[in-house]
């Protein structure tokens, strides 16, 4: 499953908020959901775990503390870790000469 543009979420003891693709990027992973909640707190989940529901939206069959492992900006015990989540990425490619080495040619007369 993977929503386009917005969707609204919502899960067990009546939490709620919208969510999006996590990237626009056509090299991540499109199976990740951007969810932030109504409090503010953003969440990455997997698509799959998302169930469409009659009235377009979708449930996330887990309580606010069951989402804890999911919060973003939450540090890793281990190695301190904070995951930012990349919207969109821009390439800039130039090209420039660069001299790498010299050549010198000379004639001697007979």
């Amino acid at each position: 499953m993977q929503p386009s543009g917005s969707i609204i979420v919502h899960g067990k003891e009546g939490w709620r908020g919208t969510g999006v693709p996590a990237s626009l990027s056509s090299q991540s992973d499109a199976s990740q959901i951007l969810v932030q909640l109504n409090t503010g707190e953003q969440l990455l989940v997997s698509a799959e775990a998302l169930v469409q529901q009659q009235d377009g939206s979708y449930y996330l069959p887990l309580t606010l503390a069951e989402l804890e492992p999911y919060r973003l900006g939450a540090c890793s015990e281990a190695g301190k870790t904070t995951v930012i989540p990349v919207i969109e990425e821009e390439l800039d490619v130039q090209k420039r000469a660069v001299e790498t080495g010299k050549v010198r040619v000379t004639k001697r007369g007979a």
